[in-house]
């Protein structure tokens, strides 16, 4: 069997084990932004690429989930069972936010 690469994107589905493709001759390489922005001209390309596609309404950014520092645990729970809705803000001391968030 030819050699083959495994690209890990993310790990959503739980942990990934690389004893898993033990069987197979596999290679397993976890890129990351840095390596697509090696030139100062590449990362100025995907820099305007995504201000193309937040212009365009292909991408949009989500509003975090603003909670009271209090309510840490809360949002370690709500991360770790991947319920947020993008990222959590801890605020400390805001009499704006109530004990269910906001």
């Amino acid at each position: 069997m030819p050699d083959a690469d495994a690209i890990v994107l993310r790990e959503h589905g739980g942990p990934f084990t690389p004893s898993a493709l033990a069987t197979r001759s596999l290679h397993v390489a976890r890129p990351v932004v840095f390596h697509d922005t090696r030139t100062e001209d590449r990362l100025q390309a995907l820099a305007r690429d995504a201000f193309d596609a937040f212009d365009a309404g292909m991408l949009r950014s989500l509003e975090p989930l603003r909670l009271p520092l209090a309510e840490a645990p809360r949002a370690h729970r709500l991360l770790e069972s991947r319920q947020s809705p993008g990222g959590i803000v801890l605020v400390p001391n805001d009499p704006s936010l109530t004990q269910s968030g906001q």
